[in-house]
């Protein structure tokens, strides 16, 4: 009857008044279903990006290791133990543990220091990221310092052996990603660390 008394003007208003409330309900739908998407690991729980230094002082952005539902961490900084095309069973030792709140190198660790050094020499093509770490006692902030001291000292070993400072980047994860979850003295000396991960070259 009202349609038939204002015809097409009133199928008009109708339609626009319609579009006008549904409209913004999408819009945040989408929104918020684009947001979630950008930023769920397959674990299913989100990440932050964290920026990484490269020996020129530029910054770039990755994201930042996550743990899954089963409490496994996804690593999107790739394989750490990628095959590399060497023999060298020193270049499998990719980690590298420090004592509490210190960021020297360990002289047990030279030796493999050393034939991922000569690695790099070697195949000038590739770059290796170096993560530090910490264990979860101290501030977040004072952690991922720490964590940047310790993958800065194995960086500062890599150029004292020729390495050439393109090849290496940085990253502090701080306390954020530990191997082990546990809190006891054994669990923070596996977690207090740098790792190394290559590239493809």
């Amino acid at each position: 009857m009202i349609t038939q008394q204002y015809g097409k003007d009133f199928q008009d208003f109708k339609q626009e008044n319609i579009m006008m409330r549904v409209k913004p309900l999408f819009v945040a739908s989408l929104s918020m279903a684009m947001i979630g998407c950008a930023s769920v690991m397959p674990g299913g729980e989100r990440t932050n990006p964290a920026p990484v230094v490269n020996e020129g002082g530029e910054t770039e952005t990755v994201t930042q290791p996550a743990t899954g539902t089963s409490g496994a961490i996804f690593d999107p900084l790739g394989d750490p133990a990628q095959p590399l095309d060497s023999p060298d069973p020193l270049l499998k030792q990719r980690i590298f543990h420090f004592e509490f709140d210190d960021s020297s190198l360990r002289p047990a660790d030279f030796a493999a220091l050393r034939a991922h050094a000569r690695y790099l020499n070697t195949h000038p093509r590739q770059r290796v990221l170096i993560a530090g770490h910490a264990d979860e006692r101290g501030s977040r902030e004072y952690n991922i310092a720490l964590g940047e001291r310790r993958a800065v000292a194995v960086r500062q070993f890599f150029a004292a052996e020729g390495v050439h400072p393109t090849q290496t980047d940085v990253i502090s994860y701080g306390e954020e990603v530990p191997l082990n979850r546990a809190q006891n003295a054994a669990a923070w000396s596996e977690n207090r660390r740098a790792q190394l991960y290559y590239s493809q070259p």
